[in-house]
């Protein structure tokens, strides 16, 4: 364990029974659970331990990086989100779940019917409005016909199959699963309510665990049924050892919320930058780039492109937004990969991550794509955040995109002449430009 700081050690070393991992960004909380993982299941052959992930883009690196380090696969073995770890065990042991062959896949829209029909007998037996005392008994009622009218059709979806995973560890305690003793689970504050409840479930189960999350990248996303409440529940658990894993950057309460969370973006000392990212474009580092108006800022991506030669350095790029409708529409005008995930369990989609070059994409899916650098274009009033929004959910997604970067961030600020107003979160806490220097930019033919 050479590698891991004495607070990682303290980490794998616990013998607490279940533990709890609060850390920023890039201070080695999967790694940790990697290596966890590795040393129980110690072959990629029987069950031992069990890693929940996020989503799919998580899934693939773990995967892609045990495979890398032992030579070995790893994909048959349970990685993934609990959709996708339920698919694999459904594909072998369907018929202990009451299925006559191995089910069809379809989208948890598509069974829309068969879930609101379960939720009108839930709500027959317990009541429409179930008390604190009873809610936990209403849901199991829900779930249990819900997957009861899947198993008759032979069909399964996301949300059954999460359902079907914590049934087979749980009610049935198949035999397959019997030596399962660990369970990890990464990035917690990136689940929706029905998998924090699917991961207590398992918790229960097994000899010991260990999760993950980030107080500073929870947030409340209705798409995605996020909600930072989910995340905040689990920090005050009680029966649980919880540890913090610190950076190294000196930052104190007088810098302001601004600077405290940005300086979860990578290991460097923040006020090591260089002034203008032109000079070097080796130097990692983070940018306030001036563009003379919104109009010139698909052109100012281009040119940080070819400045930073991803190409060449075998580096990735970005370029982060706020929705995936824009991510779209900024995609098909710079001619660049959009990465949006709508199927965040990779059940019926495959993808290949970009390995150089720029990528276009949302705060949800920024943290998951191994960036090298984020350019965050409009840091104006009205856009991060918008008028009519809350400036904390807004910030917590500003932050995501910024913390998604490994070496450097590019933040697109307007021109003192352009009438536009620079973004609130640019300007909070202490003098945030000790942390952000300034590069004109003149777009070609003049200003």
């Amino acid at each position: 364990m050479a590698d891991f700081t004495p607070q990682q050690k303290a980490v794998l070393q616990s013998p607490a029974r279940h533990n709890l991992v609060n850390a920023i960004s890039k201070t080695g909380k999967t790694q940790l659970l990697i290596r966890l993982f590795r040393n129980c299941q110690e072959q990629p052959r029987e069950f031992k331990a069990i890693f929940v992930t996020p989503n799919g883009f998580a899934t693939q690196h773990v995967v892609e990086y045990l495979q890398r380090v032992t030579k070995q696969n790893w994909g048959g073995q349970l990685i993934g989100t609990l959709s996708e770890i339920g698919w694999k065990l459904v594909q072998k042991y369907y018929a202990d779940l009451q299925y006559s062959k191995v089910p069809k896949l379809v989208s948890d829209t598509s069974v829309q019917e068969e879930r609101l029909a379960a939720l009108a007998v839930a709500n027959k037996t317990i009541g429409s409005v179930p008390s604190d005392e009873t809610r936990t008994e209403h849901m199991k009622q829900w779930n249990q016909d819900f997957v009861a009218r899947m198993h008759k059709r032979d069909y399964a979806s996301p949300r059954s199959l999460m359902i079907d995973a914590v049934t087979l560890f749980t009610k049935l305690a198949h035999h397959s699963l019997a030596n399962v003793q660990l369970l990890v689970a990464d990035d917690i504050h990136d689940l929706t309510l029905d998998e924090h409840l699917a991961v207590i479930a398992l918790q229960e189960r097994v000899e010991r665990s260990c999760v993950t999350g980030n107080t500073n990248l929870a947030c409340r996303d209705r798409y995605h049924d996020l909600d930072i409440d989910n995340w905040t529940s689990w920090v005050g658990r009680d029966g649980m050892k919880t540890f913090s894993l610190s950076t190294c950057f000196n930052m104190s309460a007088g810098h302001g919320t601004f600077l405290q969370q940005l300086a979860a973006y990578n290991s460097n000392k923040i006020y090591d930058v260089s002034p203008t990212f032109q000079n070097d474009p080796h130097q990692d580092s983070l940018f306030e780039v001036s563009v003379p108006s919104v109009e010139y800022m698909e052109e100012v991506i281009g040119e940080i492109e070819n400045q930073l030669q991803l190409g060449i350095r075998n580096r990735v790029m970005g370029v982060v937004v706020r929705t995936r409708d824009e991510a779209r529409m900024l995609a098909r005008a710079l001619n660049k990969p959009c990465c949006v995930m709508w199927d965040r369990h990779r059940l019926a989609s495959s993808f290949d991550l970009a390995h150089k070059g720029t990528i276009i994409t949302t705060p949800y899916e920024a943290p998951y794509l191994n960036l090298d650098y984020a350019t965050i274009p409009k840091c104006i009033k009205d856009y991060w955040p918008y008028s009519d929004e809350k400036a904390e959910n807004a910030r917590h997604q500003f932050l995501r995109a910024v913390c998604s970067a490994r070496l450097g961030v590019h933040f697109l600020t307007p021109d003192i002449s352009s009438g536009n107003l620079i973004s609130q979160f640019m300007t909070e806490g202490c003098n945030p430009k000790h942390a952000l220097k300034s590069a004109q930019f003149t777009p070609a033919g003049g200003a």
